[in-house]
């Protein structure tokens, strides 16, 4: 008796997932017979970023070839074609775009996040994203990140961890990223042809001779002994620059 009991529940179990698969294809049908009225665009600006306004993205939606026309169906819309042109925006990191039940057509997008910007005296500008992406300038919106000057030979392309220097550059600009306290405190960061940096602070008149990107988090702790403990017994103007590049070392001047 007990094993029908069990054959039974089995069954019922079947069918009633036949029928859920049944049902949710019904409904994937009829959105996609569904003639759509609208594009909607959800940008995602929870990062405080600003780069991709929706217009921008109802001009990749509708470029040649690529037309969303109201009144279509949606059945006729390929959207994996719609996510791939609006991933190509050099602001875009992701997109997903899907039909809601009316059989509308919803845009989801999320930015890229800059954490630095880096100019040159050649006239190269471009940001460097949290992922190490070089990516261009922008009309719309000037992002409020370290700034990194750079010799007037370097104009990085697709990735800053192209050479050694920019692989430095990244750790570098990672680091203040991660850190609440020295994100705040640096302005700017200039790096010559051999990766030394040297770092202008955002109140202090000091300016930071720190060296290659090596032992990064052992420089700044050196440096945090500097504005902690040096500077409030000597006095807040004594020194012109520091130096913490050299092991164990903080050389004030």
């Amino acid at each position: 008796m007990l094993h029908k009991i069990k054959i039974k529940r089995g069954v019922y179990f079947v069918a009633g997932g036949i029928l859920l698969f049944v049902l949710i294809g019904f409904v994937s049908k009829k959105q996609m017979d569904k003639p759509f009225s609208e594009v909607y665009i959800d940008i995602d600006y929870s990062q405080g970023n600003y780069f991709i306004h929706e217009n921008d993205i109802r001009k990749l939606v509708n470029a040649p070839g690529n037309e969303v026309l109201t009144g279509s169906f949606a059945g006729d819309i390929n959207l994996r074609n719609i996510e791939t042109k609006i991933e190509k925006h050099p602001f875009v990191k992701e997109a997903e775009v899907f039909r809601d039940l009316r059989g509308n057509i919803k845009a989801k997008i999320t930015q890229k996040r800059p954490i630095a910007r880096i100019i040159n005296n050649g006239g190269f500008g471009a940001y460097i994203t949290d992922a190490g992406e070089v990516i261009p300038l922008s009309d719309n919106y000037t992002a409020r990140v370290v700034l990194v000057k750079i010799p007037s030979s370097k104009k990085y392309k697709v990735s800053i961890e192209e050479d050694e220097q920019g692989k430095g550059l990244f750790e570098m600009v990672s680091y203040l990223e991660g850190s609440k306290f020295w994100k705040a405190q640096i302005a700017e960061i200039s790096m010559d042809k051999g990766g030394e940096m040297i770092l202008y602070p955002q109140v202090t008149k000091q300016y930071i001779e720190f060296g290659k990107a090596e032992d990064i988090e052992t420089k700044f702790s050196k440096l945090h002994i500097f504005y902690t403990k040096i500077l409030p017994e000597k006095g807040w103007n004594t020194y012109e620059k520091v130096n913490v590049k050299y092991k164990d070392q903080i050389v004030c001047e």
